[in-house]
């Protein structure tokens, strides 16, 4: 009488990537934003799905490269401090480089600068940068502007040059910080895109 051979057990890791890829995408969280705390840790208060999707990554180093690209694609990002930025970028392996979407609170001028300094190797994965305006002068608009030109620069390398200047325009997007700042907002929107649509015809890229 022949006896059954049972089957070796094939562990997570074990399966087929496309198998294992199939299996994140089924996990991952619904759209949300995430922000970024002081450590370059997320802050509290994050959807319950994406929490479990994070605790996923910590199963080991393999997990964690293969689906962690995954969650920062799906996920916007916001910060408040450039520094939470860097070091958030430094400590996450490379998952900062697939974030498509930030959003950016910053009162300072310098501070926008050197965040988008940070995010220049991620350059050819950004889809928009929101930011959250606190001024209304002119001479901020322009300031505005000329932060975002290393950065364009890096998008326009990135994709080999072709990249269009409306394109490049529309990666940003200004944004109120209140209801009743919206009037406000919207009339510095259009003088940083008049600044900015200056600046590419100078041929500042």
């Amino acid at each position: 009488m022949a006896t059954a051979v049972a089957s070796p057990s094939v562990g997570f890791l074990g399966l087929p990537a496309e198998t294992r890829n199939h299996i994140y995408r089924l996990v991952l969280p619904a759209k949300a934003t995430l922000t970024i705390a002081s450590g370059g840790t997320y802050a509290p208060g994050m959807p319950d799905d994406a929490k479990t999707f994070l605790n996923l990554m910590r199963v080991s180093r393999q997990v964690r490269a293969e689906c962690g690209p995954m969650l920062s694609a799906r996920l916007r990002h916001e910060v408040y401090c450039a520094q939470h930025l860097e070091i958030w970028l430094d400590s996450n392996q490379g998952m900062g480089y697939h974030v498509r979407d930030w959003v950016f609170h910053f009162e300072r001028p310098w501070e926008l600068r050197r965040a988008l300094h940070a995010l220049q190797p991620a350059a050819s994965s950004l889809q928009s940068i929101t930011i959250v305006c606190w001024a209304a002068s002119r001479r901020y608009s322009r300031e505005l502007a000329e932060s975002f030109m290393p950065l364009l620069r890096a998008i326009q390398r990135a994709d080999m040059g072709s990249t269009k200047a409306r394109s490049l325009m529309n990666v940003i997007r200004i944004s109120p910080r209140t209801i009743d700042e919206k009037l406000m907002t919207k009339r510095v929107a259009a003088e940083f895109k008049a600044e900015l649509k200056k600046l590419l015809a100078e041929g500042r890229l």
